[in-house]
């Protein structure tokens, strides 16, 4: 019976740290698009060239925001319109992971970030 608690505490616990972290990836990945969609600004024209030039400035902008607070977080930006849509990868360790036969765990996430006006 002991060894049934432990591994069902092992499990929650294994649990828990992959909802966490996914947790995190999802409020670094909201922090680093709110900070391209600010880079960025309202005030683009249409078109594509102005796409363009808009998602290289909010991929410089989650970059810089994502080395300080998250770098281990990766991240691919896409600018149209004012708004920013931005992709966060990254892998983490699982408490107890090994237990299950996944120590680490790789996860995506997607935000969207529109400059304040």
């Amino acid at each position: 019976m002991v060894l049934c608690l432990l591994l069902l505490c092992a499990g929650v616990t294994a649990a828990t740290s992959a909802f966490l972290a996914h947790q995190r990836l999802q409020n670094a990945c909201d922090g680093a698009a709110a900070a391209a969609a600010d880079a960025v600004g309202a005030d683009l024209s249409p078109g594509a060239a102005a796409d363009a030039a808009a998602t290289s400035v909010a991929a410089r902008a989650a970059d810089d925001y994502l080395r300080v607070r998250s770098p281990e977080v990766s991240a691919a930006a896409q600018a149209s319109g004012g708004t920013v849509r931005l992709t966060c990868r990254a892998s983490a360790d699982v408490t107890f992971g090994a237990l299950f036969g996944s120590p680490t765990l790789s996860q995506t996430v997607q935000s969207v970030g529109r400059p304040l006006l």
